[in-house]
């Protein structure tokens, strides 16, 4: 029989996301022979933690990365499944050759950290801001959020009456750990969740120009010809990066199993998220992949394995038939895994270490460095990415993560205005279009 170390690698079923190198969970009590070979193969090792929570420790083995074997088709063939793919060091290069952009991210994050910095920052940008932009001076509504920092409004004017007024910038916290010092700085329109789906190409395209003139060392993406490249080549439609939202991930931070789909097509059709500094790990996997790996575990928990962990997640004797019976049903147990924070399995899946190292063992992990971009990919509620994210560094890290839209044509801005014969501004047309307009036309009797 094969060392359990080999067993582990080369099951059948055992995942291998496109562009990483291989990862398995190990712990101080496996056995020796394990041990030895983690410890002769390790390119790195981690320890996860997360808001308190331990999930164990990995290993990321010096191997070879993981390609698809049919190279393009295979990876347009893990798209359409929502399967993650991974693009080692697309912006390494670029972020090679803007340090001092990266320093100025953790310079921003120390002001970010407190409120009326993130509003005093914009003020010191403002004339960096695109034509067209300004801050708005009023103070924003109180948050329901206590992770809300800051949160500072932005305007736009266009050509003629064209005016947008709905934009902002929000500063946070990712939790209320006290050991989490995690921040993050998102960009949006409109009022937050209910116009997350929106599909307004206009607001999203004045989103992104704020993101260019504002995030530092957003341009490792936003300019990044080769990611562009490789997104488009995979996906097969020119895709816009737009919804930017900045991580400073910090130890004991990361984000719990979520995914980023709508449940209507509003262009959207998945996330990318660039590392630019420090390290973080990943599970990420589909929605389908997550629902065989926990109907997997669960039938392991009714044959007797791990009985403390049975213990301890289901108290009441009908607790775990009742989630056999949840799990075996293929819609049912989807739409709950599609639920904010995963529903009734929210327990057990960000439960760690014994889910999170089962989920390492299978395939579902990854380590992200600086320059390496993720792609998660989102086709509605039935066929997403889901993922969960930890800090892998000793110190707060930073990355992005942008939502990816199918590119419109965005209508113009405003209509030129009309002229004469000679060129000149018609005046009597312009006069003309304004009496007729929906807003000056009298209401009918």
């Amino acid at each position: 029989m094969a060392p359990l170390f080999d067993q582990i690698l080369e099951a059948e079923d055992r995942e291998a996301i496109c562009g990483a190198r291989p990862v398995l969970s190990f712990d101080e009590a496996d056995d020796a022979e394990f041990l030895r070979r983690i410890a002769n193969e390790e390119r790195e090792r981690v320890e996860l933690s997360r808001r308190g929570i331990w999930h164990g420790c990995w290993a990321e083995l010096d191997r070879p990365r993981a390609k698809a074997p049919h190279g393009l088709p295979d990876l347009a063939r893990r798209f359409r499944s929502a399967r993650p793919i991974l693009l080692p060091g697309v912006a390494r290069p670029e972020l090679e050759r803007d340090r001092p952009a990266v320093a100025a991210a953790f310079d921003l994050r120390e002001r970010l950290e407190h409120p009326g910095g993130l509003a005093r920052w914009l003020g010191e940008r403002e004339p960096d801001l695109p034509e067209g932009f300004t801050l708005q001076r009023r103070r924003p509504r109180p948050s329901s959020d206590a992770r809300d920092v800051e949160r500072v409004g932005v305007a736009w004017h266009g050509v003629g009456r064209r005016g947008v007024g709905d934009l902002w910038i929000k500063s946070g916290r990712l939790s209320d750990h006290p050991e989490d010092a995690s921040l993050r700085l998102r960009l949006a329109f409109g009022r937050e969740v209910d116009d997350d789906a929106s599909a307004d190409a206009l607001r999203h395209r004045l989103v992104a120009e704020l993101t260019d003139a504002l995030l530092p060392a957003v341009g490792a993406a936003t300019e990044n010809a080769a990611l562009a490249g490789a997104l488009e080549a995979i996906s097969g439609e020119s895709l816009a990066m737009t919804g930017a939202i900045a991580y400073w991930n910090a130890p004991e931070g990361g984000a719990r199993f979520h995914h980023d789909a709508f449940a209507a097509d509003n262009g959207q059709v998945g996330v990318c998220f660039l590392q630019v500094e420090g390290r973080t790990a990943w599970l990420a996997l589909s929605l389908a992949d997550l629902a065989a790996r926990v109907r997997e575990f669960c039938e392991s928990l009714a044959d007797g394995e791990l009985p403390w962990l049975t213990a301890e997640l289901f108290e009441a004797p009908a607790d775990l038939p009742r989630l056999l019976a949840l799990v075996a049903d293929d819609r049912h147990l989807a739409t709950e895994l599609a639920l904010p924070g995963c529903g009734l399995l929210g327990p057990l899946v960000d439960r760690g270490p014994e889910f999170t190292s089962f989920l390492a063992d299978a395939g579902h992990a990854l380590l992200l460095e600086p320059g390496d971009a993720l792609l998660l990919p989102n086709h509605g509620l039935r066929r997403t990415a889901m993922h969960s994210v930890f800090c892998a560094s000793h110190l707060a890290t930073y990355g992005f993560s942008f939502a990816l839209r199918r590119e419109h044509v965005s209508p113009p801005v405003a209509p030129p205005p009309p002229t004469d014969a000679n060129g000149r501004p018609d005046a009597r047309e312009i006069r003309r279009r304004r009496r007729n307009s929906p807003r000056r036309r009298r209401p009918a009797r």
